[in-house]
Parts: C-alpha cells; structure tokens; sequence
C-alpha cells in the first residue's frame, strides 16, 4: 500500500470537513450503540485509524479506557489537542507500530479494505494478536457511491 497516498488522503479529508469539536454529540450516541452491540461489560479498547479522536472521546465517556493509533500528523495533533489524558494517542502506522497489550474490543472504523488482500489479511492477524481471549473485532465502514 503507498502509505503516502493514504495519509494524503485522510489528511485531505479532515482539511475539508471544516470539523466542529462542538458538534461531536452524535458519537455518544454511536458509543453507546456500540456498547450495547458488544453485548457485554468491557474496559479497553483499540481504535485504528482514530482520525481526530472523537470516537475515542465518545467511548471514553462510557469509562472505556482509549488506546488510538493514528497515521496522519495533523489528525493525531487534533486528537491530543482535544482529548483527556486518560487516552493514548499513537502517532503511527498501524501496519508496523509495536504495542504490546491486548484489549477487549478493536475498532477500525471507515477504512477496512484499504490496501490489498495481503495487506488486510497482515492487519486481521495483527489485530488477533492485539485482542484478549474473547475476541471481538467492531468494523463500520460508509460507502460512498458504487463500489
């Protein structure tokens, strides 16, 4: 996968979106929504692909404790601008980064699918090795248009 064109891209993407911090509230409602999917009580979890770290601001109010892994500057810059410290904010490429804990839940929220067959494949086992016992691995992905 050329890395630079994807961090190009999501860079591109948070530039245009003219991103409102105060209007972030739906994603509380989401957070919840997935708590409730998961169908039972959990405390960590990784976020992959964390943008400017909302998503992980909503589940942290659900006293969920955050660890994010962001490849793009100026997202992680947000992220850590506007979040509490009780959240880990990487600046990275989830590909390589080094973590060594394991978490209940994983997210990779809008981006799955990004990259070749082998490269996801690379990723689905890395995310194994980053969960606990009881897997469960959270995918939401919006598609624009035909595919």
């Amino acid at each position: 996968m050329d890395e630079l064109n994807v961090k190009e891209f999501y860079k591109k993407q948070f530039e245009l979106s003219n991103y409102d911090i105060n209007t972030e509230n739906w994603l509380e409602q989401v957070a919840k929504e997935v708590q409730e999917q998961v169908g039972h009580p959990f405390q960590t979890m990784l976020e992959l692909g964390a943008g400017n770290g909302g998503f992980a601001r909503a589940m942290s109010k659900l006293n969920v404790k955050m660890i994010t892994v962001e490849l793009v500057t100026e997202l992680v810059e947000f992220a850590r601008d506007h979040s509490s410290k009780d959240i880990t904010i990487h600046h990275g490429d989830f590909y390589q980064i080094d973590i060594s804990e394991e978490f209940d839940v994983v997210s990779y929220l809008d981006g799955f699918g990004v990259g070749t067959d082998d490269e996801q494949l690379f990723l689905l086992k890395r995310i194994k090795d980053w969960m606990m016992d009881v897997h469960l691995l959270i995918f939401i992905n919006h598609c624009i248009g035909k595919r």
